[in-house]
């Protein structure tokens, strides 16, 4: 699971530290517009977590999770494939809504990994230090993509990124009842895989 939260880390700061890059680049946007545009994807982040309990109950933690990674990950990969502005804000809009599904699920099922209350701690630790490791090679990544590649890269990069985790996700837990019946997901303990 540490994996999933790696590979989430990294997809998000990859768009984070080269978004103001593409966007002055492409639009000649400055930090206001850009600034506009990641306030946007952080209001529709905020209302759909603001139902995040209700979608959890209804799909599992699991399942949310999954949606989330499926979402920010076809966001990011198709977001600049057109040069219309439009397509990138309802993509950067389907990224976000996957963001704002899967940080909740994630940390929601890495918690429950803890055998004991002692354990919590050390649980939680793991989940940062993969949160820290990715917030610190993603604008690195981002950034190289984006000089020696593309403008465009990064943002595939980041989808192929959580697009494997995904995968990887669904492999795992594809065929467990988890995935098909949410009101088990609570007590499914949970492996240390993506």
């Amino acid at each position: 699971m540490s994996g999933l939260i790696l590979c989430y880390a990294l997809s998000v700061t990859i768009l984070e530290s080269i978004f103001f890059l593409y966007a002055s680049d492409r639009y000649g946007y400055d930090e206001r517009q850009v600034g506009l545009i990641f306030a946007g994807m952080g209001l529709l982040a905020a209302s759909v977590q603001g139902g995040i309990r209700h979608i959890s109950a209804r799909l599992g933690d699991h399942r949310m999770t999954l949606l989330g990674a499926l979402l920010l990950s076809t966001g990011l990969l198709f977001a600049t494939a057109w040069e219309e502005l439009g397509f990138l804000l309802v993509l950067l809009g389907v990224a976000a809504t996957g963001r704002a599904l899967i940080q909740p699920g994630a940390l929601s099922l890495f918690s429950q990994t803890a055998t004991s209350p002692e354990e919590t701690g050390q649980v939680m630790g793991l989940q940062q230090s993969a949160q820290s490791l990715g917030r610190i090679i993603g604008p690195a990544l981002g950034g190289f993509a984006f000089d020696v590649i593309s403008p465009r890269a990064p943002f595939v990069l980041a989808g192929v990124i959580m697009g494997t985790a995904a995968l990887v996700w669904w492999r795992k837990f594809g065929a467990t009842a988890a995935l098909r019946d949410p009101s088990l997901d609570r007590t499914a303990g949970g492996d240390d895989v993506v």
